[in-house]
């Protein structure tokens, strides 16, 4: 018995579970389920074919590459009369259609270390496009942190207006007991019902607002949410310091290092590059130009490629990337300036809801008994249905105001740890 019991217990609790939502969560679940979060897999392969790519570079190349050509003229050679003798000698003569197919081979040999370091900007470009990727998610948390709270505050305000609409049944059935008694006018009575038809109005509007929120909620997450999901109430410790953990900075800093990596690999092309090169090739003529038969040949060689000039290129190139670098640091210091302004109205919201919530205890404390004594007097015939919903109404806006301050004050922490880097 102990055992089923048990069971029924771990089931609820699963089930509860199940149907519960925290904002880690939410945040968590929409960054998984965003179409860009697959681009950082992508790069990655990207990535790698690339750096195969650039690894190849150090195979041999082979080329195949054939030719069959017509001209107008060829050398001619006179023929050779032996002197003092009838003898001449016939020279050949060339022809002047002709053919050759080759295989060429070529292989680097050194490349003043431009390989190692168009693999290192490889490297390098993929950090930064998955950083970025990682900056373009991250900006999800705000839109979630919104969606989620606005959530928690309609159902907030839907439940001060379910305990209003109790409060005006009872009162409708206190005035009808007054009017049925002849004490009251039926007019307190149609007022009241009036009011509790706005009161409809209104939770049917808040509920449709609900349910389209949860709808929007459940599409940054990819899940099929109802209103019967309970969403948490975010709790964490607010740490206010400079220690940001922000993605942007990591971008920036990582933007930074692949100029610096360009700026290496356009310094080898001022480098000496040695390569050895080889053909092999049928034709006619082959090496022997005066020869007019088909024939084979090869030869092979080592050559030597220095540019020993280039008209200050390379260092007008290095002037530009330095501008570039400069343009990086400028966007990070504009990005560090805006977020600490951010921040900064993030902790004065915090501390004037906090103070707003001060007062708004007091204000509905004062309320209370102003409904409470405006209750007995309709009652009792001294007012009417109007002057006393004017007293109720102003009670209910005051709880609203106070749990609307108390969820604000939440999210502007949520704000700032967000803002921080923190969440």
């Amino acid at each position: 018995m102990n055992r089923i019991f048990l069971f029924f217990v771990l089931f609820i609790q699963a089930a509860v579970a199940q149907n519960t939502l925290s904002l880690k969560d939410c945040q968590q679940e929409a960054i998984k389920n965003y179409p860009t979060f697959k681009d950082k897999s992508l790069y990655k392969s990207i990535n790698d074919l690339t750096i195969q790519s650039i690894k190849n570079l150090w195979l041999p190349k082979i080329d195949m590459n054939g030719q069959a050509t017509y001209q107008s003229d060829v050398t001619h050679i006179p023929n050779i009369r032996i002197p003092n003798t009838p003898i001449e000698i016939n020279m050949p003569q060339l022809q002047k259609d002709m053919y050759k197919l080759t295989l060429d081979v070529s292989q680097t040999i050194y490349d003043g270390g431009a390989i190692s370091r168009q693999k290192m900007l490889q490297e390098t470009t993929l950090a930064v496009d998955s950083q970025q990727v990682e900056v373009d998610l991250n900006q999800l948390k705000s839109q979630v942190n919104d969606i989620y709270f606005s959530i928690l505050m309609m159902q907030n305000n839907e439940k001060l207006i379910e305990s209003m609409k109790q409060t005006i049944n009872d009162n409708i059935k206190t005035v009808e007991s007054g009017v049925r008694n002849g004490t009251l006018l039926i007019s307190n009575l149609d007022v009241l019902k009036v009011e509790l038809l706005k009161v409809n109005e209104q939770m049917a509007e808040i509920d449709y607002n609900i349910s389209s929120s949860y709808k929007i909620l459940g599409m940054l997450i990819n899940k099929e949410l109802s209103q019967n999901t309970t969403l948490l109430m975010p709790d964490y410790e607010l740490k206010i310091d400079n220690n940001y953990k922000r993605p942007e900075f990591i971008l920036f800093n990582l933007q930074k290092n692949k100029i610096d990596n360009t700026i290496k690999l356009t310094s080898t092309d001022r480098m000496p590059k040695l390569f050895g090169f080889g053909q092999a090739g049928y034709g006619r003529p082959g090496l022997n130009m005066l020869s007019n038969n088909f024939n084979s040949f090869y030869y092979i060689g080592a050559g030597l490629k220095w540019n020993v000039w280039d008209w200050r290129k390379i260092s007008h190139d290095k002037q530009i990337y330095s501008i570039q670098k400069d343009l990086v640091e400028t966007k990070k210091e504009a990005f560090d300036k805006t977020l600490a302004i951010s921040m900064e109205k993030e902790l004065s919201e915090i501390k004037k809801y906090d103070e707003l919530i001060e007062k708004d205890k007091e204000i509905i404390t004062l309320r209370n008994n102003i409904t409470k004594t405006a209750a007995s007097q309709l009652e009792h015939g001294v007012i009417t249905s109007t002057d006393y919903l004017t007293e109720l109404n102003a009670e209910i806006q005051s709880k609203i105001n106070l749990e609307t301050h108390k969820i604000q004050s939440v999210q502007a922490k949520i704000n700032y740890l967000t803002l921080k880097g923190d969440l």
